[in-house]
């Protein structure tokens, strides 16, 4: 056994990730919209069977195919187990998307960072859409590592979201009931005073 525990990742499949994308859009609609409340933290404090999330979150965006499909996403967490990395900071949620045209695309989320936080975009889809970069656009880039790759790929998949599906709806072939797009949308919401 090592010394030390390192960091741990946490993997997110395409509905996990929506419903982490939604959950952060509510924030901004506390005060604002009649089922979002001060107890309102994520997609599971809403009215229950009033909406649904089962289903892969999309960006919009006629350059890339007709828009970009989040795939999965890992986040890392300080070891709970102690060593260097129980100091580490938490995040970034790094999620990897895929176009239209079936090309992968990446963005990266730290909580506290103004520029990159799903949070402070307000629920904004031009906001998220101007942090997804094409992965061929970013030096070294690497894809997730094996397992967790293709595991996640599986999850999609059993989940009735193949690759091949999760590209179609980025080119918006598809038609799916996600009511993400309830509460994110082009402009957002307007900053409160």
């Amino acid at each position: 056994m090592r010394d030390e525990i390192s960091s741990i990742e946490f993997p997110f499949s395409a509905f996990d990730i929506n419903r982490r994308i939604t959950s952060a859009g509510l924030f901004s609609y506390k005060g604002r919209h009649p089922d979002v409340t001060a107890k309102t933290f994520t997609v599971k404090d809403l009215p229950p069977g009033k909406y649904t999330f089962a289903a892969p979150f999309r960006v919009p965006d006629p350059r890339a195919g007709g828009g970009w499909v989040a795939v999965m996403a890992t986040e890392t967490h300080a070891s709970p187990f102690g060593g260097p990395a129980a100091n580490m900071d938490f995040g970034p949620l790094q999620i990897l998307w895929i176009n239209g045209r079936g090309e992968w695309g990446f963005s990266a989320h730290r909580l506290l960072d103004e520029k990159t936080s799903l949070f402070d975009m307000r629920a904004s889809l031009a906001r998220l859409r101007a942090l997804i970069r094409p992965v061929r656009d970013i030096p070294g880039f690497r894809m997730p590592k094996e397992p967790l790759f293709s595991n996640l790929l599986e999850a999609n998949e059993e989940d009735g979201w193949p690759l091949e599906r999760l590209v179609a709806l980025a080119r918006g072939e598809v038609e799916v009931r996600n009511d993400a797009m309830q509460f994110w949308t082009e402009e957002g919401v307007p900053p409160a005073w």
